[in-house]
């Protein structure tokens, strides 16, 4: 009887282990972005840096181009000459963008592996409204979620502006 003990509480053991495995955060990193827009093309670099410094099993980056005039020939070039290193997707019917919540690009929404936000707004401070970019950057607020994502701190919804191009939701009446 007690072989039979060991060997039930093994097996119990193993899938808490595989439980325990399968439950570990998954975030998921959306940047919404058009290849019109001046300030996505600005941010690709630190888009790449920042996927380079964190994309792990547990961090992936999805860059997502929501509206309709963002044709496949247009994203696969905005992706060669900016060097975008991410993976991208369309959201033409706007089912993701709708669904988190997206209205602008470059706008970066994180959700955890449960879809629950986590993250939504800016990479940056470097835009002080349209067309007005600060000489010094002063809050790195993506970076720093990252890092603490990265580094196992449990952290709670931040939300900050962000400072770009409307998503254009009325292709979706044409």
């Amino acid at each position: 009887m007690g072989l039979l003990k060991l060997v039930l509480f093994c097996i119990l053991l193993s899938q808490h282990s595989m439980l325990m495995q399968e439950s570990k955060p998954v975030y998921t990193v959306y940047i919404f972005l058009s290849e019109d827009c001046p300030i996505c093309r600005y941010y690709v670099p630190t888009i790449n840096e920042l996927s380079s410094s964190f994309a792990s099993d547990s961090i992936r980056f999805i860059g997502v181009f929501p509206n309709f005039s963002s044709k496949p020939n247009k994203i696969s070039s905005f992706v060669d000459d900016y060097k975008l290193i991410i993976l991208t997707k369309t959201d033409y019917f706007k089912k993701l963008s709708t669904k988190l919540g997206a209205t602008k690009t470059p706008e970066i929404i994180i959700v955890d592996n449960a879809d629950g936000i986590v993250y939504k707004g800016r990479i940056d401070n470097a835009f002080a409204a349209l067309g007005k970019r600060r000489r010094v950057v002063t809050a790195h607020d993506l970076n720093d979620f990252l890092g603490k994502l990265r580094d196992g701190m449990q952290m709670h919804y931040l939300e900050t502006e962000t400072i770009g191009c409307y998503i254009n939701f009325s292709d979706l009446n044409e």
